[in-house]
């Protein structure tokens, strides 16, 4: 049988010692925040409705790209034909727009289908049978390449075709598309900059937490100190601290989110049926989610740190 060498031993023991009073402290601090539940309740709601604005405004993100990516159809451009144009010359105009560098298909809708289309309406199918004849033009949709789908890129598309002979009306919805664009990429920039703000503000909240229970721990700290506590083994409870503060934050941070988007699911499928649409509601993803609490643990870990680097080195005893 092979005898250890010491030196293995004194190395293993450390490590199962230096884990086993981070255990320690990690139930420790727990007990604590449990033991002050009224305190440590209204830090840690005041930590999750900080970070519950930016995980908001993110969440507002992903629907609002999700909305614009499921109507990338209203790009197209209708291209309604003047009276009396055949379907022959529709179709025939259809295939010369293909070698358009700014178009990448087009679709001809003839007259006749797209009344066909209203008959099967139940709102217009009454009044529409009661027509002599089919008033209807024949249309060409025009599909713009992507990189053509800019508000000037289609309006000079736009120009370019209703200058065309036999074409009476051209009509494009996408203008309004870009503005959600827009809209949704004003929103990004706002979740980095409210994100930055609020990030600044919870590790402000945390510290202020922590320098107060410093305060309250003097005597303690200072006795520790004489026989001869370091600071980094006096620091360790308040980073545990600020680490557990930050993870509730977190938690309740996604609770809001998850309560606001419940509240809003039902008006928001509501009002996308109103637009004959399915669009629903989507929440933060299972990886923002864990970002969000994981995020919270860091700024609450770092504003825990901040602190007591700061005011345990004013604590000396004399």
């Amino acid at each position: 049988m092979t005898s250890r060498n010491p030196l293995q031993l004194s190395v293993g023991q450390t490590i199962k010692n230096y884990f086993l009073r981070h255990f320690q402290t990690f139930l420790g601090t727990m007990g604590r925040l449990y033991a002050n539940p009224v305190a440590s309740l209204m830090t840690i709601l005041v930590i999750g409705v900080a970070l519950a604005l930016p995980a908001l405004l993110q969440m507002m993100v992903n629907n609002g790209t999700r909305l614009s990516g499921q109507w990338n159809n209203v790009y197209d451009i209708s291209v309604f034909m003047s009276e009396g144009t055949s379907i022959d010359s529709a179709r025939s105009y259809s295939q010369e727009l293909i070698s358009h560098d700014a178009i990448i298909t087009t679709k001809v809708i003839p007259a006749d289908d797209a009344l066909e289309r209203f008959k099967n309406n139940p709102d217009f199918g009454a009044s529409v049978e009661t027509l002599d004849v089919n008033p209807l033009p024949h249309v060409v949709v025009v599909t713009p390449a992507p990189t053509h789908t800019g508000t000037q890129s289609i309006a000079d598309l736009k120009a370019q075709l209703q200058g065309e002979p036999n074409v009476d009306v051209v009509q494009s919805d996408g203008v309004w598309i870009n503005r959600l664009n827009k809209l949704v990429e004003i929103l990004k920039r706002s979740v980095a900059s409210a994100f930055g703000l609020l990030a600044l503000a919870v590790m402000l909240i945390v510290g202020n937490t922590i320098r107060l229970d410093i305060e309250n721990r003097r005597e303690e700290i200072i006795i520790t100190k004489l026989v001869g506590g370091s600071n980094g083994f006096i620091r360790r409870p308040f980073l545990y601290f600020g680490a557990w503060y930050g993870f509730a934050g977190g938690v309740c941070a996604l609770l809001v989110v998850m309560g606001v988007g419940l509240l809003l699911d039902g008006p928001v499928a509501e009002l996308a049926s109103l637009y004959g649409s399915d669009f629903a509601l989507g929440y933060l993803s299972p990886w923002e989610a864990l970002g969000l609490i994981g995020v919270g643990t860091l700024l609450g870990w770092l504003g825990a740190w901040l602190a007591a680097q700061r005011h345990l080195h004013a604590i000396e005893p004399r």
